[in-house]
């Protein structure tokens, strides 16, 4: 028997999608490129997404400590009060265990590196936010981030 498909928030889904809500951080100090990168958040199949932006270290902090969030976005060249790496580091130290993804202005894997290393999860390139690998990259982040999530329970 084929699923029924319905339109939901202008996405079509089959009943047998379940619609799951995501909370999501964005820590990024230059503004241009977002309207883009929201639209393609809101596009992801079977998610409806709910997201705060930061521009500085301390801000990302305070959301963190007094909100849920899925999945973090974190800008490669944030640069407002700390590097990318910096707050990598300051939130391994402050044991914050959230996914973090970093974006990229281009596929710089070198630039990348080092971030990796520092904790990110992933990165995902601008030029690449209307393309299958965004939205595998957060679906792997959220995969991330639910068992995180069970081990704490």
């Amino acid at each position: 028997m084929k699923d029924t498909q319905e339109n939901y928030l202008g996405k079509e889904v089959s009943q047998a999608t379940r619609i799951k809500s995501v909370r999501i951080l964005i820590v990024k100090d230059k503004l241009q490129d977002m309207p883009s990168f929201l639209r393609c958040l809101c596009r992801l199949p079977g998610y409806i997404v709910a997201s705060k932006q930061v521009v500085n270290l301390p801000q990302a902090l305070y959301q963190l400590h007094n909100e849920h969030f899925d999945i973090i976005f974190l800008d490669e060249g944030f640069n407002s009060d700390a590097t990318a790496k910096e707050v990598l580091e300051t939130f391994r130290e402050c044991k914050i265990d959230v996914p973090v993804v970093i974006i990229t202005a281009e596929d710089n894997k070198p630039a990348i590196a080092p971030l990796l290393n520092a904790g990110a999860y992933g990165f995902i390139s601008s030029c690449d936010l209307e393309t299958r690998s965004f939205a595998e990259t957060i679906q792997k982040a959220l995969r991330r981030s639910a068992v995180s999530d069970e081990q704490k329970d």
